[in-house]
């Protein structure tokens, strides 16, 4: 005992900084186990809002539960109807639309660099800009519109609808579901829908591009570009 002893005094400072090393590398471990615990927490919470959206061009509105998980919208549950998916909930008395489905945004000064929404993203218009949440991130952006691979154009600027030859305006947020047959459109501002039948041609003008409805592409300084309808197999949109 009295030899371990002395062993332990002579080399004492080794053995100091043998338990510091120690120390600091268990810290280290600790430290970083606590944070990927905070990341991989699921913060839950719910709020109720006032919601409507048009079924068969019909407005149907209802207080609705909304479920979050990290801020991210799971589910959208309202008292008096179930959710559209081919539809768009917007929120009463503000400015802001959920989208029901994965779908897609569509950078139009960018050659139509295209992204996907994830289900239940929001569009918001906050003082002028536009805000994007997906995936529960918030996305401050412009030049673009959503499109659910489909039929379905949703226009975060005031735009031009023009059918066969005849021209409206629309409002910021209004959407528009074409199909070969007929065209649907919401003006948002006027909280108006309306069909139309027998189409021959059907495009929206919104700032200095062309989107040809019939034919799903956009045109911009001459140049067509096809939008790619496969939202699946497209990177998620989040923040860089």
């Amino acid at each position: 005992m009295e030899k371990v002893i002395k062993y332990i005094k002579k080399n004492y400072i080794l053995f100091t900084i043998i338990g510091a090393i120690l120390l600091v590398v268990i810290a280290s471990l600790i430290i970083t186990l606590l944070i990927k615990n905070s990341k991989n927490k699921i913060v839950v919470k719910s709020e109720n809002i006032e919601i409507y959206e048009y079924v068969d061009m019909q407005k149907k509105s209802s207080l609705a539960k909304v479920s979050l998980e990290n801020n991210k919208i799971v589910e959208i549950k309202p008292e008096d109807f179930n959710i559209y998916q081919n539809g768009l909930i917007y929120v009463n008395e503000e400015n802001r639309v959920i989208v029901p489905k994965n779908s897609m945004i569509v950078f139009y000064y960018q050659d139509n660099l295209t992204y996907k929404l994830s289900k239940y993203s929001e569009l918001i218009q906050n003082n002028n800009s536009k805000i994007i949440i997906s995936e529960g991130k918030k996305i401050i952006s412009d030049n673009f519109f959503i499109y659910d691979g489909e039929d379905t154009y949703i226009i975060p600027d005031l735009s031009n609808l023009i059918i066969n030859g005849e021209e409206l305006i629309l409002g910021a947020n209004s959407f528009v579901i074409a199909s070969p047959d007929s065209i649907i459109y919401y003006d948002y501002d006027n909280d108006i829908i309306n069909k139309v039948n027998d189409i021959k041609s059907a495009s929206i003008k919104v700032n200095n591009i062309v989107i040809d409805l019939l034919k799903d592409v956009t045109v911009y300084n001459n140049k067509v570009v096809l939008l790619d309808n496969d939202v699946n197999k497209m990177a998620v949109y989040k923040e860089d």
